[in-house]
Formats: C-alpha cells, structure tokens, sequence
C-alpha cells in the first residue's frame, strides 16, 4: 500500500510533508506527495487575517482527499477552519514544535535602548492583526506595512531593506532551518506575544470512511498537543473566528493543572484585552477564558506599582477602576564588587538602577542573570548583554547552569530570602545590597476590592493598613505569595510572570 500524501508546495508545506512521510515510514509504510495549490497560494493581495483559518490554505487540498485522490491531508493546525467538512476528520494532531514568534531586525533599525530592540517608528512587515495588535500594544510606536510570501521570500524582503523587522513563526523558522545571518533575532516568549491557536502544530486529515488510514493515524498523535490546541481551537470558535479578529491563545500544563493566554481585539484599531486563565482540566478551560475575555468588569484594583500604559487603559476599559503607586522609598547603598565572580545576578529593575548609580560595572567574562523581563530590559538599556533571565523555576533552570560557581546577587537590602536559599546548592552566593528599601508610613493607601502586590515589602505595607482577610490579592511571584500565607490569607492568586503584564492578565480574569 502505497499512501498518497496531500500537501501544498511551500518548502515549508513540503517539510510537513515529509515529516508525515517519516513518521509513516517508522511504521512501515510507503508514501508519495501530491503537491496542491491553494487559494491562499494564489490570492496575494489579501492579509494574512483574511485567509488564516478560513479555509483559503486548506479547501482545494480537502476536496482532493473527498474526490478520492489523496489518501490523507497535511495541514498547518492553525489554517484549518473550526467547523469541520462533511467527510472528513482530523485523524491525528502532530507534537508542536515551539509555537512561539521571533522577531527579525535588519540591522540598521537596531536599537538596544528600546523595548524589543527596535529604533524608534520603526517599520514592521506583518499581515497578521493578531501580530499588529499586540506589538501596538507593547510599542506604540511602530508603523506596519502588510507583507506576503512564503518564509523565504519574507527574510529577502527584510534583507532588501524593505522593513525594519518582520515577524515569524518560530516554528517554521526552525523547521526550514533558515539563514538568518546578519539580522538581529528576538524570540519572542509566547506570554509576551500570544501565538495564532494551535501555532506549531500540524493536523493530518483523512476521510471519515477510512477507517484503517484512521487507525494508523492515530498512532502519531501526540495526545498532550491535541489536548491543548482543543482549547485553543474551542476559543477561536467560542469567538466565532472571524476573519477580522486579532486573536491570540495558547494553551499549556502547569504543574497538574492547565493555563491558558489569550489576547484578543474586537479589530485592528481596538484596544486589546489579555486574560491568563488556569484551570484543574482543560474541559472547562476555553469558556472560562471566552468568559473573562468579554464580561464586563467592576470593582476597584490597587497596585503597588506605577500604572501608566496600555497594559491600564484597557484593564479599565473593561470596567476596573485602577489606581497605584509604589509604597516604598528607595535609598542607594555604596557596594564594592567583588573579585572572582563568574555570575552577577540582579532581581528587579531597582537593582540595576542602583547598582548603574554606584558606578557599577560588568567585568570582562563575568555572565548576567536576571529575574524577569523587565530587569533583563533594564540592564540591555544599559549596553549589557543578558545570558539568562530566570522565571517562575530559577531555583531549577539557573542552579543546573551556574553549579559550582561564585555568584553574586546584587538588589535590596530587605531581599527574599528564599531566593538565596534555592540558589544555595552548590554555588558560593554573596548578597550584595546596592539599596535599601523601607515602607513610606506617610502613604495613604486607597479603600480597594483588589490588591496586587508586586513584593512582599509592598505586600506588608498594604497589610499593615487594611484588613487583609476581608480583601483578594494578586502576587507577583511565589515569595510574595509566602508572605501573603503567613498572614492566613486565602484568597491570592498568584501572577504567572514577574512582570507588571501579567498581573494585570490575572486580574482580567478576575
């Protein structure tokens, strides 16, 4: 039996192909590829919006394998329209390569000063309202022109001086193994910019009276990518998918339970709105996303932290009354550094002010740590390079690297505790204080339903005002979380991120 293999002729279409071919040649089966032109192939002029999951990529390919000449269908997941057709069904979802997107910069538009490295009004080719609509939102600044193409004829354009960057699937750069030489790449973390539902993975289609192709379908099934993409896919069709929405959601395992993303626009010229939403199954998940998404909000938030930005016109946009501000003050230390150090470590964006401010430097051959996004922002502002930026598992990730070495952690006098202890397993850790941070007692703090605290020195300054039992919290990492407990409070919900983005994704979803 030799199994008759539908595709379009992309390289990248083809990789998928073959792929299919491999996994099918494992099991002792032959194939052939028949290459099919699409629509999408063939209309240019269109965004990528108007075609993307509307069936422009996939229809003439479905209607072979109906009329009998193919025997199953390769699709990119993320093309293939919610509702499926008469006749056929998805067999098997593929395992997902990184869903995540990168962004490409020409080198004359670099600027290490700038959010997401890119100089001022800079031009970025995407066709995407999806892709617009968040980078609006993280750069307000940025112009955009519609580029078409596949992946190759996209990189040419850029190295031709058409666009200052471009955006990509992360994915498919990586399954074509392009040569981006001489550009600067960004990959783009996917809480950071919220990927196309079910980006990465590929769906294999046969019809449904095929039952033995059905069968041997399903043994390449990759069941926690179908798991998923299933709430990715129920969101798109929860918001009917329409052609014009700017929606992104990707969905993951935390721990034993299940999370999602989502950011969505009504349109292109629309404020968006991102949610983060967890769950103990994936059953209910994509309705309770679809929930916090489009219900309308009331109720008072305060934030211990300045709350200018997108990020806080659209969370009050849906009916939040915000306010905040931070509840300490901040005195610089002086510091001597030591010799001998392989790490230098930084947790907040104050540590590296303060440790800028003392004249502090980064010795030749000493590497850079960060905790969060926005420090490692902090210190590339400053011209330093960042060779880890550590999360929700720093204990796991920077102790498996920097085993066995002097690092020293350079932030606050008050710093957590809890922190040099996991870092603690077989390195030599020197706290280094560069400031000390003290509760301002002449703050006033606002009468609010919602208190998110962004540490546990601002967590303390709330409680020491108000009644905590009474309120919900939102805690910008486990430590803070911890101080939150020791008090007996119960209703915290903790940010996924260290970040000021993703707590407000948690209180959209509030």
């Amino acid at each position: 039996m030799r199994i008759r293999i539908g595709s379009r002729g992309s390289d990248l279409a083809l990789w998928q192909a073959r792929f299919l071919q491999s996994l099918l040649a494992d099991r002792g089966f032959t194939s052939e590829i028949t290459v099919i032109k699409t629509q999408g192939d063939i209309i240019q002029h269109l965004s990528l919006e108007k075609l993307e999951g509307k069936g422009f990529f996939t229809k003439e390919i479905e209607d072979a394998l109906l009329a009998e000449e193919i025997d199953v269908a390769v699709h990119s997941y993320k093309d293939l329209p919610t509702q499926e057709v008469p006749g056929l069904v998805i067999a098997a979802i593929s395992e997902r390569e990184d869903p995540s997107e990168t962004l490409l910069i020409h080198p004359r538009a670099v600027d290490p000063a700038k959010k997401l490295l890119l100089k001022e009004n800079a031009l970025v080719g995407t066709s995407s309202g999806r892709r617009f609509v968040q980078l609006k939102h993280i750069r307000p600044d940025l112009q955009f022109k519609d580029i078409r193409g596949n992946v190759p004829t996209r990189v040419n354009k850029l190295r031709n001086g058409d666009f200052d960057a471009i955006l990509l699937a992360t994915a498919g750069l990586k399954r074509l193994g392009l040569d981006t030489s001489g550009l600067e790449k960004i990959q783009l973390p996917v809480d950071q910019l919220i990927p196309a539902p079910a980006q990465g993975a590929l769906a294999f289609q046969c019809r449904k009276e095929d039952v033995a192709m059905f069968a041997l379908l399903r043994t390449v099934q990759d069941d926690a990518t179908a798991s998923a993409t299933s709430v990715e896919r129920e969101l798109l069709a929860l918001f009917k998918g329409g052609c014009q929405l700017p929606l992104g959601a990707h969905c993951f395992a935390t721990g034993n339970a299940f999370a999602v993303y989502v950011a969505v626009a009504a349109d292109r010229d629309q404020m968006m709105h991102r949610v983060y939403v967890g769950s103990h199954t994936t059953d209910d998940l994509a309705k309770k996303a679809f929930a916090a998404c489009t219900e309308k909000k009331s109720g008072s938030v305060f934030i211990t932290a300045d709350i200018s930005g997108a990020r806080f016109d659209a969370l009050r946009s849906t009916g939040m009354q915000v306010s905040g501000r931070s509840l300490l003050s901040f005195t610089a230390l002086p510091f001597d550094q030591p010799a001998g150090a392989d790490w230098y470590f930084f947790t907040s964006k104050n540590g590296v002010h303060f440790f800028m401010l003392g004249n502090g430097s980064i010795p030749k051959g000493v590497r850079v740590a960060a905790i969060g996004e926005e420090t490692a922002y902090a210190l590339k502002t400053q011209g330093v390079q960042v060779d880890y930026i550590g999360d929700e598992r720093i204990a796991e990730t920077f102790s498996g690297i920097a085993a066995g070495s002097k690092v020293c952690i350079f932030g606050a006098l008050h710093h957590a505790d809890g922190l040099l202890q996991a870092l603690s397993s077989d390195m030599q850790i020197m706290h280094i204080p560069v400031y000390a941070n003290t509760i301002d007692k002449e703050v006033r703090i606002p009468e609010a339903a919602i208190y998110a605290c962004t540490s546990p020195m601002q967590a303390e300054a709330i409680c020491t005002h108000i009644d905590p039992q009474k309120k919900i919290f939102v805690a910008i990492g486990e430590s803070t979380a911890s101080y939150l407990r020791t008090l007996g409070i119960e209703r915290i919900h903790i940010a996924p991120k260290r970040n000021l983005q993703s707590i407000v994704d948690v209180l959209y979803s509030l």
